[in-house]
């Protein structure tokens, strides 16, 4: 069972890096409206949950959460309704409108399983095909009805910055693991004292963008022109992360990160950006 585990304060970053696995690229909407799972793109591949558990948890928002795919369905231990929604309908935090703030405190357990008949299909689902299973508890479980607007919101433009790019096609990145292979299309992510590491190998720009856009709270578009494909190492504390007391630390910030390892910045901008509106949500009954 491939289960991701999380603190409260990683949340959000770590539902990016989930998202920026099955999107692989720029996290938005347009796959998957927020009428339900009959809506989504991969309807007809997908089998419907059987049987959805959901109950609360009162464990409290600051304990560990995980949630993930299981062999013949979906489980979320200690997760908010914020965190389905994101992960099952791939968005940032700011395409997120009318968010009761009760979604982002109640945690609940979640159990959803495919009939037995089922079993063997769902065990052959992409990682991005099992997000409809978020979508289906959500609506039939949350009650979830929302639509979709685009909006003019303060977003990022990621371009070149002053000196130059520092990536090379084809080359490792001399800061990454020993291990890390050439043009493998691969990336991960994790953190350790605090720091966040990302390490990309073979992978486009459009790998990065929802890790960008959710650190930052911003949509980011990729405008730095490059089209190839990279193996890079970015390193940075998040602006969440508290320097122990009495310690120094020389690890920068994600924006100085990303100009004095990549050569590239961030640059605000206004654009439209795809979001969702939520109309209605409410509390489940415990089963």
């Amino acid at each position: 069972m491939n289960h991701m585990t999380l603190s409260r304060k990683q949340s959000v970053l770590s539902a990016a890096v989930l998202s920026l696995i099955v999107a692989a690229g720029q996290a938005g909407f347009s796959q998957a409206p927020a009428s339900g799972v009959g809506d989504s793109a991969t309807q007809g591949k997908v089998p419907a949950l059987d049987v959805i558990s959901v109950k609360p948890n009162k464990s409290g928002t600051s304990g560990g959460s995980s949630w993930g795919p299981t062999p013949d369905g979906v489980m979320g231990k200690n997760i908010t309704v914020h965190q389905m929604l994101v992960n099952g309908y791939h968005l940032n935090n700011n395409q997120l409108i009318n968010e009761p703030d009760w979604l982002k405190t109640e945690c609940f357990d979640i159990n959803g399983k495919v009939a037995s008949t089922d079993a063997e299909a769902t065990g052959k689902l992409t990682v991005d095909q099992r997000q409809v299973f978020f979508q289906q508890v959500l609506k039939e479980r949350f009650g979830l009805v929302a639509h979709h607007e685009a909006r003019e919101l303060p977003e990022y433009a990621l371009t070149p910055a002053k000196g130059g790019v520092k990536l090379e096609d084809g080359k490792l990145d001399p800061r990454a693991s020993r291990d890390m292979k050439p043009n493998a299309g691969w990336f991960s992510t994790g953190m350790s004292g605090g720091v966040e590491k990302a390490i990309f190998s073979g992978v486009p720009m459009s790998r990065l963008l929802p890790i960008l856009s959710n650190e930052t709270g911003r949509t980011v578009v990729d405008e730095s022109g490059l089209t190839g494909k990279y193996n890079f190492t970015l390193s940075w504390r998040p602006a969440t992360t508290q320097v122990p007391e009495g310690e120094v630390d020389s690890t920068p910030d994600l924006f100085t990160a990303i100009q004095e390892q990549l050569g590239l910045k961030l640059e605000p901008i206004k654009g439209p950006v795809d979001v969702v509106v939520i109309d209605h949500v409410e509390r489940p009954a415990e089963n």
